[in-house]
């Protein structure tokens, strides 16, 4: 749980946030002495309440080009003036995107993330540009997933030789395909505060960018990271996806930017993460922890999603009273029980002590 809960658990130990200096602040690398390359405690780089602009191209290469080297369609989110932390701000964006030839053959089409604090140079290859007000990052927006086979069935109960196809988990013979999801949601974490590096869940870390020159303060054992900006694909279903082959030309995108509690944002990402972990080793004959086909969780998500939220909200509460009318009915039977058959404890005192 502290993995989840961050700044106020994370940095009981040690270090505190108050003895991490701002980042404006910092020493010349010069006079840093006993320096970490991989820092113990890190705070946020930007201040709490910062306005955020933000670019998104798509790109089959995780090359870095300038941004008049993109094509014309590749950008596909431009937002300016997204601050940080105010919950109420929601941006939706409704495009279509083109698959390269790339991606068609079995590539994997990257989104390059370019955030910057606002009225700052985002483009990595202009002269004014500063990693102190700006980051890249790249994420892929399909994903590998074992393929279903299709194998054919005879019906016993059929008079004629007709077959029935049935889907199959493709084991053991496995094929991965790629398979892409329209919607996706952008979050940016502004409450995830100080925390420390080494002890954060792997699933949270790898969403984290830390300063790029690797600065530390006057320690050496402290630094500093970029705003947490999630991509969230916690509620993408694998019967909403796509599979990407060389007859796919175009795809819709929708993308949802908003900001998103700490704690909600390290619950999806250690559950996601650990969902997707044990799919893919149950599609290759692997041993899940709950001993099933991988595909549990995407079932519970499946019924969160479709079902009315009233009828699933009544289906507890009726679950909650069955269980409490099946307690006081068996305490019922036991008391009814005790009146038919009573029983008395007789203790007798011996040399030795009590016996029954």
């Amino acid at each position: 749980m502290s993995q989840f809960f961050g700044s106020k658990q994370n940095a009981g130990s040690g270090a505190k946030p108050s003895d991490v200096p701002s980042f404006n602040t910092r020493p010349p690398r010069s006079e840093v002495s006993n320096y970490s390359p991989v820092p113990d405690l890190v705070t946020p780089i930007w201040p709490s309440d910062s306005a955020l602009d933000l670019n998104i191209y798509v790109s089959p290469s995780i090359v870095v080009p300038g941004f008049k080297s993109f094509p014309s369609d590749s950008l596909v989110l431009e937002e300016k003036n997204f601050t940080i932390g105010n919950y109420s701000d929601t941006r939706e964006i409704d495009t279509t995107i083109k698959i390269p030839k790339e991606v068609q053959r079995n590539g994997t089409l990257w989104a390059h993330f370019f955030v910057g604090l606002t009225g700052h140079q985002l483009d990595p290859t202009a002269k004014d540009y500063s990693t102190d007000s700006a980051v890249h990052f790249f994420r892929p927006l399909n994903q590998y997933l074992p393929k279903k086979k299709v194998k054919k069935l005879k019906n016993l109960l059929a008079s004629s030789e007709e077959t029935e196809e049935e889907e199959d988990d493709g084991t053991p013979d496995v094929s991965i395909a790629s398979y892409y999801h329209p919607n996706f949601t952008v979050s940016v974490v502004p409450d995830a505060g100080a925390q420390k590096y080494r002890q954060v869940h792997p699933a949270v870390r790898q969403h984290m960018q830390l300063e790029a020159t690797g600065a530390r303060d006057a320690t050496g054992q402290n630094g500093w990271y970029y705003p947490i900006v999630f991509l969230n694909t916690f509620w993408q279903l694998r019967s909403h996806m796509m599979e990407l082959n060389s007859t796919v030309e175009t795809v819709p995108m929708r993308i949802t930017l908003n900001n998103l509690q700490n704690w909600k944002f390290s619950m999806m990402a250690s559950v996601d993460e650990n969902a997707k972990a044990n799919a893919k080793q149950a599609a290759f004959g692997g041993q899940t922890p709950g001993g099933g086909d991988g595909t549990e969780f995407e079932m519970v998500k499946e019924v969160l999603l479709d079902t009315n939220i009233y009828l699933l909200c009544t289906t507890g509460v009726v679950t909650i009273l069955h269980m409490v009318f099946e307690t006081l009915a068996f305490k019922n039977d036991i008391v009814s029980l005790s009146h038919h058959f009573p029983f008395r404890i007789l203790l007798v005192s011996n040399a030795n002590g009590y016996v029954l």
